[in-house]
């Protein structure tokens, strides 16, 4: 008989407590348990994944295999001689998912998930059928058919697509603004939006002050880039007539949106893991305006106003920008 109990921080399973002994759970960026450290650092246990979820868990020290999610020998997969191991009773692996060595279903809060044919056991509800969608008819898909990319029911690269559009839209009416290209803008606002939507989304699957810090960086990094790029593409600049000083400044801007969008993701993600997330102030707007009402409308309502807020304060430069060309002479 084994007593476990299981310690989480602020981003979630940190640290697995067997009889008396704890061992800490280190994550990929994924969300997956890779590994089980026990009080010295030492690896105790280790998880390879494929990419829907199908296993093995090796032992930390003689690396010999003491799980296999695909071996079907009597045992359930375990190795004979390693039942108590903490690699095989730890139950939390795959996308920090609840395993059930048993019947070798992942637990998904509502439904069981089968890795083996890489879909859920049972239907999703009706509300969510999408006719309009490949796979919107799909009730049984998990996360969309893209398990490398989305985790369900809460990881899906959502800012990376809104990072594009919005970037590209304020791209090119800045650049229209200035009497410059529209589409030259618009691409270059596209692809650094969404380099700076994936720093977002990189952020949010890290979690935690990591993630805040991943989310600032990579942002500015995006930003300033992608700020050198404009110059040099839409105001057709040479290398050594960059002003370094306006992309600096792009730079910060674009760290501080990330950072807002991080918050406003977190707030998202917390909100979408209810199923019927009623308190929430989005989740009642997104009901009112949407035919359909699902958790995800409420976070995608979240990730716009995260990604189109911060361009607000630019519409009275915008708009000064304008006046000011009007009352020059001709």
């Amino acid at each position: 008989m084994h007593t476990l109990w299981y310690h989480y921080d602020q981003q979630g399973l940190c640290a697995v407590e067997c009889n008396g002994v704890v061992y800490h759970v280190k994550k990929n960026l994924q969300g997956d348990v890779v590994m089980l450290l026990n009080s010295e650092g030492d690896a105790v246990a280790r998880y390879v994944y494929d990419a829907w979820g199908n296993h093995k868990v090796y032992d930390g020290i003689t690396g010999n295999v003491i799980y296999d999610s695909n071996n079907y020998s009597p045992g359930s997969g375990v190795t004979y001689g390693y039942e108590d191991h903490i690699g095989v009773l730890n139950p939390f692996r795959y996308r920090s998912y609840y395993y059930d060595t048993e019947t070798r279903y992942y637990y998904l809060q509502t439904r069981y998930y089968d890795p083996q044919v890489g879909r859920f056991i049972n239907a999703d509800a009706v509300d969510y059928a999408d006719p309009q969608s490949l796979n919107g008819l799909n009730l049984y898909a998990y996360c969309g058919n893209d398990p490398v990319n989305s985790v369900d029911p809460g990881g899906n690269f959502v800012s990376t697509i809104l990072g594009a559009a919005f970037g590209g839209l304020w791209g090119g009416i800045l650049a229209a603004k200035q009497g410059k290209s529209f589409w030259k803008g618009a691409a270059v606002g596209a692809v650094t939006g969404a380099l700076a939507g994936l720093a977002v989304d990189v952020g949010l699957a890290t979690g935690g002050v990591g993630g805040i810090v991943l989310a600032g960086t990579l942002g500015f990094v995006a930003g300033f880039y992608g700020d050198i790029a404009g110059q040099m593409i839409v105001d057709e600049k040479k290398g050594y007539e960059v002003d370094l000083g306006q992309a600096l400044a792009s730079g910060v801007f674009t760290a501080v949106v990330n950072v807002a969008t991080f918050g406003i993701g977190v707030l998202a993600s917390k909100a979408t893991e209810a199923v019927k997330p009623t308190g929430n102030i989005f989740a009642k707007v997104a009901k009112s305006v949407l035919p359909k009402y699902t958790p995800g409308s409420s976070w995608f309502i979240q990730a716009s106003l995260g990604k189109i807020l911060p361009f607000f304060p630019m519409l009275p430069g915008l708009i000064c920008n304008r006046e000011k060309q009007e009352q020059e002479p001709v």
